[in-house]
């Protein structure tokens, strides 16, 4: 429940204003760069929604586990993280269409805004590489990418990430053999 909304001045406000800055009193959690956060008339409506939310983010993730077994047997995790909404959803379009007959790219994680040292600690336990759009990682996030030895890259150009996560992809497939008989 939301207690107090401060503009910049730190007056109290009813309502902030797109593009208006406000400090939010009462989250229990901080908010990532880009969510929105909407207020229902109805309080109980609020809970439904949140149990429908659930549900369906469950229902999504089995299915898309599914899929993924489906696709091919050779897997290449990675962390996303872009400066806007629009750059991380196209990286993920081209990343998706990104298959060889049994490789494919898992997303484990995704989000906006600089590197950061959850990032490497969640790649660290899934075994992911971190792959990072036109931000960079704090000190602290690379510097225990650094001790932990995660793999994190940093791209100006959407074509190198793809690139990159083509040649990494062929590189986990096992040596195909070819026999030729000569005679």
């Amino acid at each position: 429940k939301v207690r107090a909304l401060r503009d910049w001045t730190g007056a109290e406000v009813l309502e902030a204003l797109p593009g208006m800055p406000v400090v939010v009193l009462g989250l229990k959690a901080a908010p990532e760069v880009g969510d929105t956060i909407q207020v229902p008339e109805d309080a109980s409506l609020l809970t439904r929604q949140k149990d429908h939310r659930e549900a369906q983010r469950a229902v999504t993730s089995s299915i898309d586990r599914r899929q993924e077994k489906k696709k091919g047997s050779v897997y290449l995790p990675v962390i996303l993280r872009a400066d806007v909404v629009g750059s991380l959803e196209a990286i993920m379009l081209s990343l998706e269409k990104i298959t060889a007959s049994d490789a494919a790219v898992s997303i484990i994680a995704k989000g906006l805004g600089s590197i950061s040292e959850n990032d490497v600690l969640q790649a660290e336990a899934s075994g992911a590489a971190i792959l990072g759009f036109h931000v960079s990682p704090t000190a602290a996030a690379e510097e225990l990418a650094r001790e932990k030895d995660v793999p994190m890259k940093s791209y100006q150009i959407i074509y190198d990430l793809l690139n990159d996560v083509k040649i990494a992809l062929e590189n986990r497939l096992a040596p195909e053999d070819i026999e030729k008989e000569l005679g």
